[in-house]
């Protein structure tokens, strides 16, 4: 009777044990698919994130650029712009894609 006693025991841990081993698996499979899949998410956000602080660096270059050339002295004064003639460059509150290229549009057009 000992003997089928162990017969059943193996059947019956047999399920639990292969619980266990695939849990495994599936942990570590998991795990390094997690990874890969984090650097593509990290790629994909970083690459947005780039690309709309690089639209601001080219419009916050293109208005310094436009401001030293084109502008006349008392543009060109600190103490005009502490007044609240224009809004400074670095004022990030101010600075979206939209606005700026909105506020380019205005500025090209003829008077």
């Amino acid at each position: 009777m000992a003997g089928s006693q162990d017969m059943f025991d193996a059947i019956v841990m047999a399920d639990e044990r292969f619980h266990g081993e695939g849990y495994q698996e599936g942990y570590e499979e998991g795990n390094s698919l997690g990874i890969i899949e984090g650097r593509q998410y990290g790629t994909l956000h970083g690459a947005k994130i780039g690309s709309e602080i690089g639209c601001y660096q080219g419009f916050a270059s293109a208005w310094r650029c436009l401001l030293h050339s084109c502008a006349t002295e008392k543009d060109r004064d600190p103490e005009q712009r502490q007044r609240g003639n224009w809004a400074p460059v670095n004022d990030h509150s101010t600075l979206s894609c939209s606005t700026l290229h909105n506020d380019f549009k205005k500025w090209k057009k003829p008077a």
